[in-house]
């Protein structure tokens, strides 16, 4: 997922090399390309990712989390209970979101 944000990021804001840790803004990204991302990541992967999302996760790194736990939410999980895992990712710390992630990665049950 990073690699293909990043390669996306690249395209958007003309630039040669991206770190995982560069912020989008910092970049020169505006919110008329947060749109553009959220188009191609919508086509890439076929998620609807919230424009917030990418305000509160602006580097490749945070984003890709924020995509894998929408893109590992159970089937027939609600846009409603989408936003409030976001929400929740958004509020932990890196070392939370990674653990949480392993988690799902395993197949273990994060709700709670």
């Amino acid at each position: 997922i990073e690699q293909t944000l990043a390669r996306i990021w690249q395209e958007l804001l003309g630039v040669e090399r991206l770190g995982r840790h560069d912020n989008f803004f910092d970049l020169g990204g505006h919110s008329l390309l947060v749109v553009q991302i959220l188009a191609r990541l919508r086509d890439e992967f076929d998620v609807e990712v919230p424009l917030r999302a990418v305000f509160e996760a602006p580097t490749v790194k945070l984003l890709a989390e924020q995509v894998a736990l929408v893109l590992q939410a159970p089937a027939g999980t609600d846009e409603d209970e989408a936003e409030a895992l976001l929400q929740r990712v958004a509020s932990m710390s890196d070392e939370e979101a990674a653990a949480m992630l392993s988690a799902l990665n395993n197949g273990e049950s994060t709700v709670g």
